[in-house]
């Protein structure tokens, strides 16, 4: 029986990752994952044909793409056969949704490992591509409907034609660079933060090709190339198709409105000063060594370091920061606020200097070459328990607990009230639910709810002083008609890696849920609660 190839053990590792925990939150019609886009998203983009002013968080592509995936099941909803306002056919949808992350998923990790055989051996290629599968925040991102694993996929597939195009300055590169770079954009606009540089290599490699051929060849009049035209023109028309300028220009003008906006604005944590950028900058470098684990994120910066030195043994490898730069000048440092899953790009691109550095420290003949093995081979035992955290932290959610303590203690008719975002509290499917207000001055349909129902992390997110706060502050006061019936979060003792990270959506997976239940509730049993399975849990 033929070895099995390195990548296709890398692959398989990174398939097992991705689908762990792919049922999260399910099934429901929202989920628990922040941001996650919902197949009713798609369906009423579906409704409006993508156009006559319709608009999201995102550009519209990934949806075109989520739209193919469902047309079989739509079909089967014309027919009647399938009713997608059930909860098992919308389902359905959902899990197809996360099983295309799963796919690009394995697209991305293999995409990097076909850019790295462009510039390292195989054995650096497949280390790299091994680093990139175990970025913790892609183990997450890899199994919800999300769309930064997509945008990644095409971000990896662009840049493989952006080292074609290098090595041999073929036009059809040129087309194949320019189309997935555009097709990334108008899957997740930050993406265009990562290409605002990347004509620079390009433009400068051609020239110096083209002096070779011909020696007075001016800088000026090598802008003139045929190619520049082609991709240009490519760009722009598959820019106004994708994005449907023709028939959705208005809504065009909202998404971006949007992202300019709210989307944005009301996110930014630090002042447009160098005091504020110096503090953004520490935060990214915080939560990519978070992302990495300490020792791949020594060994990747150790490998960036090595190649800068050796700049000329791999000109092409030397060319790839500048997309990481890019995207931090031109999109991070400009909403001067940053998440784990921001700097996904980045990590990847650092995947490459980890491997390389790997790889020629693990070459035949090498001075210690066991013994660095053995270093190595702890390294990847780490990391595989680092990013298997997030899936198990996934599959013993607390929320599953808090879940099956409710169907035991509340009585069906209670009335639930719901103190913060869906994404971060159970499923409350059965029970008569409630949700607070924005101002947080009291439920909407309801002002005493037999239930009040929240995520701590979340309870203790706002400034203080305002209205939030009091609020929260106001339910743990013994005069205010509620006493602590639950608080509860699954503990893992024996799980050897925790990931903790500053500015990551991973704060809702196996959160610290509490319930407080309203004193002497005719909806409720009065009896203290029975105590949960699973994990300690403390009740009152």
């Amino acid at each position: 029986m033929k070895k099995a190839r390195p990548i296709c053990l890398v692959l398989g590792l990174s398939l097992v990752l991705f689908l762990l925990g792919i049922w999260w939150g399910l099934p429901d019609f929202r989920g628990w994952a922040p941001d996650e886009v919902f197949p009713s998203y798609v369906m009423s983009g579906l409704e409006q044909n993508f156009s006559h002013g319709w608009f999201d968080r995102y550009p519209p592509f990934h949806y075109y793409l989520l739209s193919l995936l469902y047309s079989p099941f739509l079909l089967l909803h014309q027919l009647h056969v399938l009713d997608f306002h059930h909860l098992p056919s919308y389902t359905i949808l959902f899990y197809l949704g996360r099983w295309l992350s799963v796919i690009m998923g394995l697209g991305v990790v293999y995409g990097v490992y076909r850019c790295g055989r462009e510039m390292l051996d195989r054995r650096g290629a497949t280390f790299a591509a091994l680093i990139a599968a175990l970025i913790v925040p892609f183990e997450y991102y890899s199994k919800t409907v999300n769309l930064d694993v997509p945008y990644l996929f095409w971000f990896v597939a662009s840049l493989y034609f952006f080292i074609r195009l290098l090595k041999t300055q073929r036009l059809k590169y040129y087309l194949f660079f320019t189309a997935a770079a555009v097709i990334a954009v108008c899957t997740k606009d930050q993406a265009l933060g990562l290409y605002v540089l990347a004509p620079l290599p390009i433009v400068l490699t051609n020239w110096r090709r083209g002096r070779q051929a011909e020696s007075k060849l001016s800088f000026v009049r090598s802008l003139l190339d045929k190619k520049y035209l082609y991709s240009l023109l490519l760009g722009t028309g598959l820019f106004v198709l994708l994005d449907n300028l023709v028939f959705n220009f208005h809504g065009f003008l909202h998404h971006v409105k949007m992202i300019e906006g709210d989307a944005s604005q009301n996110y930014r944590i630090y002042p447009s000063t160098a005091s504020g950028q110096a503090h953004l900058l520490g935060l990214t470098l915080r939560q990519i060594q978070g992302s990495l684990g300490w020792p791949l994120v020594v060994i990747c910066a150790a490998g960036l370091v090595v190649a800068l030195l050796r700049k000329k043994k791999n000109p092409v490898l030397i060319w790839l920061p500048l997309f990481a730069a890019s995207y931090y000048l031109f999109y991070i440092a400009r909403i001067l606020f940053n998440t784990d899953r921001y700097n996904l790009p980045i990590c990847i691109i650092l995947s490459f200097f980890g491997g390389a550095l790997i790889a020629d420290q693990l070459s035949p003949g090498t001075r210690l070459l066991k013994t660095k093995s053995a270093v190595v081979a702890a390294v990847f035992v780490f990391s595989v328990l680092y990013s298997l955290s997030v899936d198990i932290l996934m599959i013993k959610d607390s929320r599953y607990a808090i879940e099956r303590w409710l169907k035991s203690n509340a009585s069906p008719q209670a009335v639930i009230g719901e103190a913060g975002p869906m994404e971060y509290l159970p499923r409350l499917a059965g029970f008569s639910v409630v949700g607070l207000r924005r101002n947080f001055s009291g439920f909407v349909g309801n002002d005493d709810p037999d239930y009040i129902i929240f995520d701590t992390a979340y309870s203790r997110a706002f400034p203080p002083r305002s209205t939030a706060t009091e609020f929260f502050e106001k339910i743990t006061r013994p005069d205010s008609g509620y006493r602590l019936a639950l608080r509860y979060q699954t503990r893992l003792p024996w799980l050897l890696v925790r990931y903790k990270n500053s500015g990551t959506n991973m704060v809702a997976v196996n959160p610290e849920i509490r319930i407080y239940r309203r004193e002497r509730s005719p909806g409720s049993p009065d009896p203290a609660p029975a105590a949960l399975r699973g994990g300690p849990a403390q009740a009152r």
